[in-house]
């Protein structure tokens, strides 16, 4: 566990063995991240704290080439064989090493490099993609970098998201409010949780309802920040992103003082989709040539204000 604090009082810890994880996060005095006490003791826990990015899927994996779905399975175009992708992604079965860091009393620049061992490479993706996770760290923000390059010589698709845990007071959700630059909700197959291709209108401002779960990805986006305005606190957070972003989920279980509002790349359910011929140009997933580097940036900032009780 790598830990920083800022003369400010700010203070961040980041699991570098669970993924890179930006695990902690404590903003004038209060946690902006929700993480269970005991994470992680199961891989099944890995992405239910904290800020944990998800590479190179996002969401589900199902083989539909059969009589029934399974799940976590794959196949590429001109490939025998199948791969395995776990939900989310491959970053449980990798590793992370700091590589910079620089710290003053006012910010912090940390980086991270990815290492993928080969017998991931060969069971779960065959492609050789470097990628480094790059944590500003300033009074109130932090800013997230990644870097990908396709060191191989072959075009390789990729997907990417994070999966923040913004810390709620309970599970009452009173005065939760979610600002959101969307016009659109994306359908979901109610079973195996991926797009069945239709959308609905959805307004871009909404309340959280108390005792309900939410499982909601959100398309056709108008804008480049999303806000969590948590009235119980007096606080607001903002999550800035660029237009590399096609989604926004957002989780909350009714029984979890937190809802994750997550940026997401496109590829929500695209490695189902990439068996066929032309997967390359088919725009369900992000495809990056040999040779080539793609930077994706989101920022959190947090703005807390005087809580007046009468």
């Amino acid at each position: 566990m790598d830990s920083f604090k800022l003369a400010c009082g700010d203070k961040v810890n980041i699991a570098v063995d669970y993924g890179c994880n930006l695990f902690s996060w404590i903003v004038g005095g209060k946690d902006v991240l929700f993480t269970p006490e005991k994470f992680v003791e199961t891989i099944d826990e890995f992405y239910h704290g904290g800020n944990p990015i998800l590479f190179p899927s996002v969401g589900r994996t199902w083989d539909c080439s059969g009589p029934e779905p399974v799940q976590d399975i794959y196949q590429m175009f001109g490939l025998k064989t199948k791969h395995s992708m776990p939900i989310h992604g491959i970053l449980t079965l990798t590793e992370w090493s700091q590589i910079e860091c620089t710290e003053t009393p006012e910010s912090v620049r940390v980086a991270y490099k990815l290492t993928i061992p080969e017998i991931v490479k060969e069971l779960s993706y065959p492609y050789d993609l470097a990628m480094t996770q790059t944590y500003e760290i300033g009074p109130n923000t932090i800013s997230m970098t990644t870097n990908i390059t396709n060191n191989a010589d072959k075009p390789a698709p990729f997907a990417f998201g994070y999966h923040p845990y913004f810390a709620l007071p309970d599970t009452n959700r009173q005065g939760v409010i979610l600002s959101l630059p969307s016009s659109s909700l994306v359908s979901l197959d109610p079973i195996l949780l991926v797009p069945t291709g239709d959308t609905e209108p959805t307004p871009a401002e909404f309340e959280l309802e108390p005792g309900f779960d939410y499982d909601c990805v959100y398309c056709d986006l108008t804008g480049t920040r999303a806000t969590l305005n948590i009235g119980q606190l007096g606080r607001r957070i903002h999550i800035y992103f660029e237009d590399d972003i096609e989604n926004l989920v957002i989780y909350a279980g009714s029984g979890t003082p937190a809802v994750c509002v997550e940026p997401w790349t496109k590829g929500l359910a695209a490695y189902s989709k990439l068996s066929k011929e032309g997967w390359e140009e088919s725009g369900v997933i992000n495809v990056i040539q040999p040779g080539e580097e793609r930077v994706l940036r989101v920022k959190y900032t947090v703005e807390d204000s005087l809580i007046v009780t009468r």
